[in-house]
């Protein structure tokens, strides 16, 4: 599967604050921007999507920033493609394509309705909580120190 460079900087980003922010700090974007290796100008575009979807929250000023406007257990990675890349998820249409128009009905709509219901289910029970649980596995297994 390949997602955008927008929707994998979402992600990233949002592991990054749940993983970093345990007292609802807030979390710049230079912060990430330089942690992560991600143009701040490119963040800004990712985190207009985000406000808008309600998944973070912001506050201006000195010590402003982003923070999750939820727990990580109740943000889902289906959250965040649906914020930052919604058309992953246009329902297949009939297209004509086939010869006979009953084949490319049947193929519309039984075999990519069920790819896609599969899809956005799995999407729907991936949590930002099991991406960190995740994260930190593979901390504990790199003998590696991670700090910021």
């Amino acid at each position: 599967m390949r997602i955008s460079a927008k929707s994998r900087y979402g992600i990233s980003s949002l592991i990054y604050i749940a993983y970093n922010s345990k007292a609802k700090e807030y979390i710049t974007l230079q912060t990430l921007s330089s942690h992560l290796q991600i143009s701040r100008i490119y963040l800004e575009q990712v985190f207009v999507l985000l406000k808008r979807a309600n998944l973070v929250l912001s506050a201006k000023g000195l010590r402003g920033g982003y923070q999750l406007s939820r727990k990580p257990d109740l943000i889902s990675v289906y959250d965040i493609l649906m914020a930052t890349e919604s058309s992953l998820f246009e329902k297949t249409s009939s297209q004509n394509i086939a010869p006979d128009r009953f084949i490319d009905l049947t193929v519309a709509h039984f075999l990519l309705e069920k790819v896609d219901a599969a899809f956005e289910k799995m999407l729907k029970e991936i949590t930002l909580e099991n991406l960190i649980a995740d994260l930190e596995k593979q901390i504990s297994q790199s003998g590696f120190m991670y700090q910021i």
